[in-house]
C-alpha cells in the first residue's frame, strides 16, 4: 500500500476505536471533533466543497433531532431525548465528513492497491464515486426544488423543512440510480479486464 493509504487507514482505525467507540457518549469530545473535522475539511477540500457536503448532511441531522424530540415528548423527557439525538447527529456527522474527506483524498490507484478482496475494493470505489456525484448534482436538485411551486400559506420554517425532506428523497433516488448504473459499469469493466489478463 502507498503511504497515503497507510495514513487514511490509520485515521479511520483511530476514529473507529476512540470517537466512534470508547468516546462515543462524550458530547464534549464529539463536538470538538466535529468542529475540527469541519475545519480540516474546509482547509483541505475547500470551503465551497464543505458547504456542499454540509447541505448533504444537514437534512439527515434534522430528521434525527426531530425524531428524537418527538420520542422525548411521547416519553415526557424531551430535553433528554434531544440531547441524545444531538449526540447521535454529531457522531454521524463526524463519520460522514471524515469518510468524505479521506475518500476524496485517495486516488483510484490507491484504492485498487488495497490488500482486500475485489468486492471490498469495488465498494470503496463506488462510495467515492457516489459522494463526488452527489456533491456535483446538489446545486441542480436545489434549483429544481426552488422552481417547484410552493404553498403561499406555508410558514418559512415549514417550507424549509419540507424542502429539506424533498432534497433527501431526491438525493436518495439519484444515489440509488447512480449506484445501480455505476455498479453495472464497474462489473463489466472488471470482467473485461479479467478476460484480458487471462
Amino acid at each position: 500500500m502507498s503511504r497515503r493509504m497507510w495514513v487514511v487507514s490509520g485515521l479511520l482505525l483511530t476514529f473507529l476505536v476512540f470517537p466512534c467507540g470508547l468516546l462515543a457518549r462524550n458530547m464534549t469530545v464529539q463536538t470538538l471533533l466535529f468542529l475540527l473535522v469541519l475545519f480540516g475539511f474546509g482547509l483541505l477540500r475547500g470551503w465551497r466543497a464543505l458547504l456542499a457536503q454540509f447541505k448533504l448532511f444537514m437534512p439527515l441531522a434534522v430528521i434525527i433531532l426531530v425524531l428524537n424530540l418527538l420520542a422525548g415528548v411521547v416519553m415526557h423527557h424531551p430535553m433528554q431525548s434531544l440531547l441524545h439525538g444531538t449526540g447521535i447527529a454529531l457522531l454521524m456527522g463526524n463519520g460522514f465528513f471524515l469518510v468524505a474527506l479521506l475518500l476524496g483524498s485517495l486516488r483510484f490507484s490507491d484504492i485498487l492497491s488495497l490488500p482486500l478482496g475485489e468486492t471490498v475494493r469495488k465498494s470503496v470505489l463506488l462510495i467515492r464515486i457516489l459522494l463526488a456525484r452527489a456533491e456535483g448534482v446538489l446545486p441542480e436538485l436545489e434549483l429544481a426544488l426552488e422552481l417547484y411551486p410552493q404553498a403561499e400559506s406555508e410558514t418559512r420554517i415549514r417550507r424549509r423543512f419540507r424542502r429539506g425532506m424533498q432534497l433527501i428523497l431526491a438525493l436518495l433516488l439519484f444515489v440509488l440510480e447512480e449506484a445501480q448504473l455505476v455498479g453495472e459499469l464497474m462489473d463489466n469493466r472488471w470482467q473485461h479486464c479479467r478476460k484480458e489478463s487471462v
